[in-house]
């Protein structure tokens, strides 16, 4: 079982690894290559590779790293074409102290990514998709349109409240109203009444 080594995060880390294509006799290039790490929460890590041969280097920048824990490396030949492979590893950890590290970014040792995992041009239909999605940048939208879901169902909430209570305020006001002609109405009888009252009184006279 291979160590994944420990490094101080905050550091410098160069990162080297020779490619193995099982078939033999091809180069990686940057056009048929992708190569991918990911840091702990499954985002990409922005990263520039430089390919010579088979052999790949890069320096991980200490300014650049953000995240504590354990790092992945996806390799890709001819994505999404005929003839692709890919393989993955667990690369390295990010630890927070100098003494939880047992290698420093110096004493990197390559080693051997080799290319087994290959897809049959049969399944490469199938695959087309799902190779060519940024998983995380897909998750990271789907999080946003559920947040925002959550925010138009709260307005959503809020408004049936606000349309209740002006439904209220009518009916109240409707209320009112009510009471006001029923005033109307009884202050006109009474008017009707002493009027016959009053006039009545006076034909006596």
């Amino acid at each position: 079982m291979t160590t994944i080594p420990n490094y101080r995060i905050g550091n410098d880390l160069p990162i080297s690894f020779f490619v193995e294509i099982n078939k033999g006799g091809t180069l990686l290039t940057p056009e048929n290559t992708t190569i991918i790490l990911y840091d702990p929460y499954g985002h990409i890590v922005d990263i520039r590779w430089s390919i010579s041969g088979n052999q790949v280097t890069a320096t991980y920048l200490g300014a650049m790293q953000k995240h504590t824990g354990l790092y992945t490396l996806k390799v890709i030949l001819n994505k999404g074409a005929a003839g692709m492979a890919s393989s993955d590893r667990q690369m390295f950890r990010l630890v927070p102290h100098s003494w939880e590290g047992d290698t420093e970014p110096g004493g990197w040792e390559d080693f051997t990514v080799t290319m087994t995992d290959v897809i049959s041009v049969d399944e490469m239909e199938d695959l087309r998709k799902l190779l060519h999605t940024d998983m995380p940048a897909l998750t990271e939208r789907v999080t946003d349109v559920e947040d925002r879901a959550t925010a138009l169902e709260g307005r959503a909430t809020d408004l049936e409240s606000r349309a209740t209570g002006l439904e209220g305020r009518a009916t109240a006001v409707e209320n009112r109203v009510t009471a006001i002609e029923n005033n109307v109405v009884t202050a006109e009888e009474t008017a009707e009444a002493l009027a016959e009252i009053f006039g009545t009184s006076s034909s006596s006279e």
